[in-house]
């Protein structure tokens, strides 16, 4: 009984003039081989890797910058009632001559890092405004400034404005707001060894004017802020407004209880070259791999059936021993 021990593949070469008709078809495969998958490759979009992508979770903290509006009626008049740490040239717009609405408030501010990485998965915030027993409130803004960090791969530090602001017919004493900030970008970030401070030089505190009145601060901050490259916003599904339950008490407060949640985010960056190169290189060999074996496959199927003219000579196997190393 007999079993295969080796195989060995018997080469053939195939002849033909310098000139000839199968060797300029060689030529012209060879050369489709290595062209034609860079033009197919040219022909896709993402060729030429323009920006790229990658998630990270940011550093985000409080910078103390708080500022709540209540609106609503006292004794039938309307009413407004502030609380703000914003700079004293934001403070002055709400001090009137008869009626000073600027009013103190508990303010309460704590970071839960959950997992124990440094990185802060919300920023809690609780404002406390004490009210009279006449005050009905039923408008609530706040607006909470917060240190925005990205520090992995795109560096990035800025100030970013999280606004949010609720009314409702009923009079009420909570607004509960549980959102995810999520970062926008107009254009990508460059890869760079520093940090990007691109809003350093004019802070969220300082985008008013010297004619903003009371009544505009926010729209005028909001429209400022918007008209940043880069920016992050506070999504909230689902706000809680708590009808007051007893407006008897000698003492009333209001309360907002506000949840940042830090999740990670989408950033867009600008690559560098080793990364466009790589990019482009792995689609490129991607679609070599194919499109050469098809042509191989092609000149194979040519010179085999004799639909090319040529000289096919086998060459012989080696006798005796044959060293392998």
């Amino acid at each position: 009984m007999r079993a295969t021990c080796h195989t060995s593949n018997v080469q053939q070469r195939f002849y033909s003039g310098f000139l000839s008709l199968s060797h300029i078809v060689v030529i012209v495969l060879w050369v489709l081989a290595f062209a034609l998958p860079l033009f197919l490759a040219l022909g896709s979009r993402e060729f030429v890797l323009q920006t790229n992508s990658y998630q990270e979770q940011p550093v985000i903290k409080s910078m103390n910058q708080v500022l709540c509006i209540l609106e609503g009626e006292r004794a039938k008049q309307p009413l407004t009632l502030v609380h703000t740490t914003f700079p004293e040239h934001i403070q002055r717009l709400f001090i009137k001559k008869k009626n000073e609405s600027l009013q103190a408030a508990r303010v309460k501010t704590s970071s839960i890092d959950d997992n124990s990485d440094g990185i802060a998965e919300s920023i809690w915030i609780e404002i406390a405004m004490p009210l009279s027993v006449s005050d009905v409130i039923r408008q609530a803004t706040v607006v909470v400034v917060l240190d925005y960090k990205l520090e992995n791969y795109a560096k990035l530090n800025m100030d970013v404005m999280v606004v949010f602001s609720h009314s409702s017919l009923n009079t009420g004493d909570t607004l509960d707001i549980d959102g995810d900030l999520d970062l926008h970008q107009r254009n990508a970030l460059k890869i760079t060894d520093s940090i990007q401070q691109p809003y350093i030089t004019s802070p969220i505190v300082n985008m008013t004017t010297t004619d903003t009145t009371q009544e505009q601060l926010v729209q005028s901050l909001y429209s400022e802020y918007r008209k940043r490259n880069y920016t992050a916003y506070l999504h909230v599904p689902f706000p809680v407004w708590k009808v007051a339950s007893n407006t008897s008490e000698a003492e009333r407060m209001f309360r907002v209880s506000m949840t940042i949640r830090n999740d990670k985010v989408n950033v867009v960056y600008t690559p560098e070259w080793p990364e466009i190169v790589k990019h482009a290189w792995i689609q490129y060999y991607c679609i070599f791999i194919f499109v050469s074996t098809l042509i191989f496959a092609i000149r194979e199927y040519l010179f085999k059936h004799k639909l090319l003219s040529s000289v096919c000579i086998v060459d012989e196997t080696r006798r005796g021993f044959n060293k392998y190393i």
